[in-house]
This record gives structure tokens, sequence and C-alpha cells, in this order.
């Protein structure tokens, strides 16, 4: 085993990289502190870096607390190229062109860098490039890929909006595939799983399972799952097992009309992003670690982040509580929604617990800067775990990490903001005015 060492980066032991990293390192490098309140240290064992940071970042609160909206596409009335309704996905090519998934009209709209409207292309179909309901897009190289959740499948076209074929993405049951993100030499995908413990018992706790991947073809891997759902052909050449993860807990629960299973109160979910590279960041969110692998499938690097966990308490709980009773009461105990009443009754019962997951979403860029949210900073995470209301509100709290897992600091985007796409300094995604209409705005940081 290779001899562990460690690096403290404060005085001469900081080095950095990436533009910004560049402009702001003297800040982290005067004040580090390794696993202290500030700065950060790095550990290298067996081939795995461990970069522990500490509080603070090195990005100044002044530009951590007034991310600046540098542009905003979208209109309540105008042109109908600016008129979105229900924004899927987004995803900008090397010329940063803005690739915008319209679902609610089956299209996918393309601006500039300015916000200027180019072209559109897809309607709504299933011949060849239409779309039932378009989810996820890549700009890769000169190809733009689009994937349809309803139509099972992956429509792939030029940059100009050509269509140049389709990828099936299997079926409705079995051999389906999520592509995830295509890197160099092929995808990073999940494959569909088989469900553990089904059909459910009562009481019983299930975790199921799944796999995140690399695969030169989706449409081998698409062949093997169909064959093999459960688990990668070890002989497989064109597939490789990256990151095995287990979901969050469900239980089983016999309702008035069926058995369903649910999720208990504040449960941890898996989380993962995927950078330009191919490198997947991985967490349970049970606490703040996140673990990296490459398109090989070792293990590189784990990143940790001191922060103050807040507790689960009986107030929270019993907010949740209050909405459930205050919805049901008023609800008709008919069909699913007796089902419904019995699962909220279930989980406030089983909320076990005892902080709030520190880790939501994570976003990752082209080049290895990672964006993690921050469920735990909402204002009401209450209203997070509330499902059955208005859409639940979007984190204001982000942290940004530079590809080398160093922690630059806690950015605060607006409350009406939802990143999708992220670079190094700057978020793209969807924004809600005052009447809740989509636009299509960019966040920078700035110092």
């Amino acid at each position: 085993m290779r001899q562990s060492r460690t690096r403290r980066l404060a005085g001469n032991g900081c080095s950095g990289s990436g533009k910004l990293v560049a402009a702001i390192l003297l800040t982290a490098c005067t004040a580090a502190g390794g696993d202290g309140p500030s700065g950060f240290s790095v550990t290298d064992s067996a081939g795995v870096e461990i970069v522990r940071n500490g509080a603070t970042g090195a990005l100044p609160p002044a530009a951590l607390d007034s991310s600046v909206r540098v542009l905003r596409i979208g209109a309540i009335d105008g042109p109908p190229e600016l008129q979105f309704f229900r924004v899927s996905a987004m995803a900008i090519d090397d010329e940063n062109n803005i690739y915008v998934v319209d679902a609610g009209h089956a299209e996918v709209r393309v601006f500039d860098a300015a916000g200027t409207f180019l072209r559109r292309f897809g309607r709504r179909g299933r011949g060849p490039g239409e779309f039932e309901f378009p989810s996820g897009i890549w700009a890769h190289g000169d190809t733009v890929f689009v994937a349809d959740t309803r139509l099972i499948r992956m429509s792939i076209f030029d940059r100009t909006g050509r269509d140049a074929g389709t990828i099936p993405l299997g079926g409705v049951r079995a051999g389906r595939v999520f592509p995830v993100r295509p890197v160099p030499g092929g995808w990073i995908a999940l494959p569909w799983e088989v469900p553990a413990g089904f059909p459910y018992e009562h009481g019983v706790v299930r975790n199921d399972t799944s796999r995140i991947v690399w695969t030169a073809s989706l449409e081998e891997l698409v062949a093997l799952d169909a064959r093999a759902p459960a688990a990668v052909a070890p002989a497989a050449t064109a597939v490789r097992e990256l990151v095995t993860m287990v979901s969050g807990r469900r239980v089983g629960n016999q309702t008035p009309i069926f058995m369903s299973s649910f999720a208990p109160l504040f449960e941890p979910e898996p989380r993962y992003a995927v950078d330009g590279r191919g490198r997947v960041y991985f967490s349970t969110s049970a606490d703040y670690v996140i673990d990296v692998y490459d398109t090989s499938g070792t293990h590189v690097r784990r990143l940790t982040r001191a922060y103050s966990p807040i507790p689960i308490t009986d107030a929270l709980i019993g907010r949740f509580a209050d909405l459930a009773r205050a919805h049901w009461d008023t609800a008709s105990m008919q069909g699913e929604a007796a089902a419904g009443k019995a699962n909220d009754e279930a989980r406030i019962r089983t909320a076990t617990v005892p902080a709030l997951p520190p880790i939501g979403r994570m976003l990752a860029s082209a080049e290895g800067t990672l964006w993690v949210e921050r469920r735990d900073l909402v204002p009401d995470p209450v209203a997070l775990e509330w499902t059955r209301g208005p859409n639940e509100p979007y984190a204001t709290k982000w942290d940004v990490f530079d590809p080398e897992g160093r922690f630059l600091g806690t950015v605060t985007l607006p409350p009406t903001f939802s990143p999708r796409v992220v670079g190094e300094s700057w978020a793209l995604g969807i924004e809600r005015d005052e009447l809740d209409v989509e636009h299509v705005a960019r966040y920078e940081i700035r110092r």
C-alpha cells in the first residue's frame, strides 16, 4: 500500500487551478487551517485523495451573497419562442449557445450566449425528430441528444436541428436505460433495476439498488440490460460499473385499499453528478461526504466539509403533521386519497433521522466545478417534504467546489431560481416570475 501523506494547504503549500480560483486563492491560503473553521487539507492514501474542507471557503462573503443575473430569456406576452411552458432540460455547447427543452410544446429552442433566438427543432409526434415528452438534452461535439421519457428513446440531431436518427432506450419494464451525460469515449448512464422485495410487505423495510455505469454504447447497454436487468454481464467490455448505490429506505404500508410504500420523514437519498471528464460525484446525503469515481470505476477522491448539522425536532415533525391534517381533513376519503393519508400518517410515526440531510442536488460543470444544493439550509425544510401542494421551494444556498475538490464558498441564489447547468462561476436555470411564469436565466458570482 502506498504510504499516506498529508498536505496542509497554507502559506507556501497553496496551489490553484482555474481563473476564478487563481484570483481568490490567496484569501484561502492566508486563512487556511486544515480541518478547522477555514482552509483545507489533502491526504493521499492508497490512491484516494481525501480533501477535508473547513467551514469557510475562499470566496469573499460579498460575492457569495450577491450573485448577479446577467441573462434572462422569456416573456409573458410576445414572440412565441420566448414563451416557455414546462422547461424540462437545458444544455450549452462549446460555442456557448443555449439549448432549452420546452416539454410543454415538445420542442427544442436554441439561443446564442446573449439570449438571441436562433432556431427551434422538434415537434409533437412519434416519428423521426419528434417528441412526446422530451426530458433531457446534451450538446456533445457536433451532436445534440434529446431523451424522451414517454417514447423511451434518444433522438439525435446535428447542431442545426437536422434529424440524425434515434437510439432506443429499452422497454417499459425491463432493459430500460437512463442516460446521464456523454463523456469522452462513451456515456455515463443508469440501467433499469428490478426493485428488491417486490411486491411490498407490510412493515418491511426495502432498499432498492441501482448502478451508475460507463458504457461505450447505449445500444450495447440496452441489449445487456434486457438480458440481465439486475447486473452487468461480467464479460461485457463495453460496460463498466462505476457506483452501486442503495436507495433511501422504503417501508411497506397496508392502506385502506391497497399495499403501498413510503419513505420515512426527512429520509436522505443518494445523490450524484457527472462532469465533462466522466467523473462521478456520489453521496448518500446522510453526512457531508462526497466520493468521486473515474470512468474506470476507481475511487479517486473523497471530499468532506465542516458544517453544523440541523437537528430534526418534534416541532418540525409537528409542522408536517399539521400540514397533513389540514389537507386530509378537507379531502374526500375515497380511492387513492385514503392511501395518501395512511402513508403520511406512517411517515410521521417512522421519522427517525436525527438531522436534516445536508446534500441535495449536485451539478458538475464540464471542467469539474461542483455545485451542491444545501437542503438543510432551505428556509422551510418541511415544505420540501410536503409534496402534495404547489411546486416545492427552490434552495437558495449552494456550496461550490473547484475541480480539485476545494471548497470555495456557499453561494446565495434567488428563491425563484433553480440551476440546471453550471460552470466555474455561473449557473443557468429556470426562473419563475411573480406570476409563476418560467424564464431561462443565468446568474454569475462576481467579486
